[in-house]
């Protein structure tokens, strides 16, 4: 299910398997290392995470226009934390984290070093 944030306008986030290698290929980096680095607000981590969650409603975006998103966003005023959070949300949402299973368990966070 797409996480739902308001950006430049109304967007929504979302991740599947294809966008996420697609991630760690621009960023040389696996998804774990990636989603710490966007949890401690890492500029490359949220404009690269911005442009692969962004690319199922809009197949032409760049990262450059995401990082323009992301400055305009915050030049407004903009908390940064509703960014990384909906980020979080919408890597959640493919189940390569914490997301709970047929049993309900939920899978085990990774954890910042």
């Amino acid at each position: 299910m797409p996480v739902e944030i308001t950006l430049d306008k109304p967007r929504t986030l979302k991740f599947d398997l294809l966008s996420l290698g697609e991630l760690e290929d621009k960023c040389e980096k696996p998804m774990v290392s990636l989603y710490i680095d966007m949890q401690r607000r890492g500029v490359n981590a949220l404009v690269y995470g911005l442009w692969a969650g962004l690319r199922h409603e809009d197949a032409a975006i760049t990262p450059n226009l995401a990082r323009r998103i992301l400055q305009d966003y915050m030049t407004r005023g903009d908390n940064i934390q509703i960014v990384v959070d909906a980020l979080d949300r919408a890597m959640k949402e493919t189940g390569i984290f914490g997301k709970e299973d047929d049993a309900g368990n939920a899978q085990p966070e990774p954890t910042a070093s």
